[in-house]
């Protein structure tokens, strides 16, 4: 009996997981005749495909449901990206794996907290560990308007934040979506997941309409000269900055401060 479960336990985990975007931690301990499912899952829905293949590979067996569901934990809740970049790590240390990286303003599931950690689910479903110094608590209508809500992307490569003395507090990377809410002088006055307001150089922003699109037959030709000066792995394809995702290796994010109020 005990090769069985393993068999099918292995099956599930081959066909149902993939660990970077689900979780899957099932254990069946043999008891009085009985089997006692534990662990956790991601979601009820991988939960119910496991109850329901073990209870067709294992008829008449008493099996007890123990086995837990990740979002339906008591940690579960939305936040902000509130650091330009923030970066999402196999294991809560600093020193993990780096799995990819989530950007200022970005919507993310807190899955599980463990002291100065967080568990989360990032808007393309990656899962992984970032600092919670880097997130902002909100509800999930909050959290999912502030990019839906975006006026202007920020259109240069490293754009710097000032407050109203001047000092930066902040640098934004290229692509992130952002709240514009007023343009004075050639300044544009942002507001941030927080409420604060931050000014940044006017052109250094694209309005989210205007930003540029695969439809002339030069940009093309650029692209195609970059795929002939840079062979091997590279895909040619255009790339939208508000599906933009930064990777790169480093310290997890920039400082961050600044308390300017609405203007």
């Amino acid at each position: 009996m005990t090769e069985r479960i393993r068999t099918i336990l292995e099956e599930l985990s081959r066909t149902a997981v993939d660990w970077r975007t689900t979780v899957y931690d099932v254990r069946l301990v043999e008891e009085q005749g009985r089997l006692i499912l534990e662990g956790e899952v991601f979601d009820p829905a991988l939960h119910d495909r496991v109850v329901q293949t073990l209870a067709a590979a294992l008829p008449g067996m008493e099996i007890v449901d123990q086995l837990g569901v990740l979002i339906n934990g008591p940690d579960y809740s939305w936040a902000i990206v509130s650091r330009p970049i923030l970066n999402l790590r196999r294991q809560p240390d600093h020193s993990a794996e780096l799995l990819t990286q989530a950007t200022f303003g970005e919507p993310v599931e807190v899955l599980r907290r463990q002291g100065e950690w967080s568990f989360v689910r990032v808007s393309d479903g990656y899962l992984g560990w970032v600092h919670a110094l880097g997130l902002l608590s909100v509800s999930q209508e909050h959290a999912c308007s502030y990019r839906a809500d975006a006026s202007h992307l920020v259109g240069q490569g490293i754009v710097p934040c000032y407050d109203e003395t001047g000092r930066q507090v902040s640098l934004l990377p290229f692509g992130v979506p952002v709240q514009v809410e007023r343009v004075v002088a050639g300044t544009a006055y942002l507001r941030t997941p927080e409420g604060v307001y931050w000014r940044v150089a006017e052109d250094a922003l694209v309005k989210v309409e205007e930003r540029p699109r695969p439809n002339q037959e030069g940009d093309r030709a650029a692209v195609q000269h970059a795929g002939t000066l840079c062979r091997g792995s590279l895909s040619l394809g255009w790339i939208d900055p508000l599906r933009l995702r930064l990777f790169r290796s480093g310290a997890d994010s920039a400082p961050l401060s600044g308390h300017e109020r609405a203007p």
